[in-house]
Formats: C-alpha cells, sequence, structure tokens
C-alpha cells in the first residue's frame, strides 16, 4: 500500500487475512432506489449515528444533481457513508448470498481501505488499476476523470481499458467510493479501523468524473465526515465469510 505522491500514504507491505470479494461496479442509480423503495425507511438498516442524520436531513433519496447523474446505469451518487452502510445491512437482509452469486455464509458489507487498494493494485504495486501508463491522454482513454472531459458520471462498464488485474472495473475515476475504514493521518502507525458505529471520518478512494490524473492512482487515499454528500461520491460492496 501507499507510495510517493500527494496523498498517497507511507508505502508499507499489508496482509489481508480473509478471502473477500468485490463487486465489478459501483453500486448504481437503479440498484440504490430498490433500497430507498424498500429499506431506506426501516430503522434497523441504520447505525445509530446515521439513523440520526437520516432524521435531522430528512434525506430519502440521493436526488437534485441534475438529469445525468439519476441516469439508471451510472453510478449513484449524493450518498452518504451512513446510507451506503444502510444499503449492505438492507442487501444483506433482503437477498440470500446465493442470490448474489456468492458462497453460503458470506456476507454483504462496504471493502476496508486495505481492499480496496489490493483490488485495485493487484500485487505488483501498480500506479494505476491497468498497470502503468499515468500521462493525461493515457487516463483519458481509460477511466471518466477530469481530462475525459465528459463533465458527469458515465454508465458502468463504459472503460473496460481501465479494468484491474482482478476483473473490477471503474476503480479509477467516474465517482470517490466509500470504504468502511476509519480515517487516520498515518496508515502506518495506526491499525485499521473498520467499525461501522461512531461519527468517525471515512475514507473515500479513487477519484471521480471531476478529478485529475493522480487521484486516480491506486493509491490516492481521502477522507470526508460521514454524512456528508456530494455529485462526486459513491460506493461499491465488497463481501466475506461471516464472521
Amino acid at each position: 500500500m501507499g507510495g510517493e505522491g500527494w496523498n498517497a500514504g507511507p508505502e508499507q507491505r499489508v496482509s489481508i487475512a480473509r478471502p473477500y470479494r468485490l463487486a465489478v461496479y459501483p453500486v448504481t442509480v437503479k440498484q440504490f432506489e430498490a433500497f430507498a423503495r424498500d429499506g431506506y425507511g426501516e430503522e434497523r438498516y441504520w447505525t445509530e449515528a446515521g439513523l440520526g442524520d437520516r432524521k435531522a436531513s430528512g434525506w430519502s433519496m440521493p436526488e437534485g444533481w441534475g438529469r445525468v447523474f439519476r441516469t439508471p446505469n451510472h453510478p449513484v451518487v449524493g450518498v452518504s457513508w451512513y446510507e451506503a452502510e444502510a444499503f449492505c445491512r438492507w442487501l444483506r437482509e433482503a437477498y440470500r448470498p446465493e442470490e448474489l452469486g456468492l458462497p453460503g455464509g458470506w456476507r454483504v458489507r462496504l471493502p476496508s481501505e486495505e481492499e480496496w487498494e489490493r483490488a485495485a493494485r493487484h500485487v505488483d504495486g501498480r500506479e494505476y488499476p491497468w498497470g502503468a501508463g499515468g500521462s493525461a491522454e493515457e487516463v483519458a482513454k481509460r477511466c471518466n476523470g477530469a481530462d475525459a472531459g465528459l463533465g458527469s458520471t458515465s454508465a458502468v462498464g463504459m472503460y473496460p481499458g481501465g479494468r484491474a488485474e482482478c476483473g473490477a472495473e471503474e476503480m479509477a475515476g467516474n465517482v470517490w467510493e466509500w470504504c468502511a475504514t476509519a480515517w487516520r493521518e498515518d496508515a502506518s502507525k495506526q491499525p485499521s479501523e473498520n467499525d461501522p458505529e461512531g461519527a468517525a471520518l471515512r475514507v473515500l478512494r479513487g477519484g471521480s468524473w471531476l478529478d485529475g490524473a493522480n487521484d486516480a492512482r491506486c493509491a490516492t487515499r481521502y477522507w470526508l465526515r460521514p454524512d456528508l454528500r456530494n455529485w462526486y461520491i459513491g460506493f461499491r460492496v465488497a463481501a466475506s465469510p461471516f464472521p
């Protein structure tokens, strides 16, 4: 993990103890709509801090970002970390693991920061999910960042040239993705904290349609308060054996 460059964190070797899987794409507008319709109002899906935020904000569905951002096969945006966590809890209850193509006993959740970077970066320390090549022209061909010039999110699967070695797509550009991990300034000196309770700052990864080539690097880290929403923030799900 980590390396040189803005906000990449110190370079270090990290071991991930348990197997996991990562969704090929970020959660789309259409997928999130099912949760907004069938589970958003159920208090059992929310953390204590998240439920308090939902009641205070009166939020019921990401909207108001313009028509293109509500396209069904685009990544959903305007989603807080609390909402992403609640979506995972709803998905676990609404579908059996087998219905999601997972082994029995596996459970959907948000990926940790380490899991996200491992999936994006493979084991060879590559700079971008596709390998080397970080010029503005190269990045514009492989992901939806600022250099691509679209000015909005794009349909998932539109940039197969940016596919990571593991098969995941959109891990550079399109939307920043929430991770389960609470932010820590120096990731090499503190253990990763993935407890969903509380109101700690949370990690985002991957860059967005609004960001340049530097933010599309696998090692770039960012953070925000878990209640914040914007038109460049989305998420994808992971899964692992439970407990």
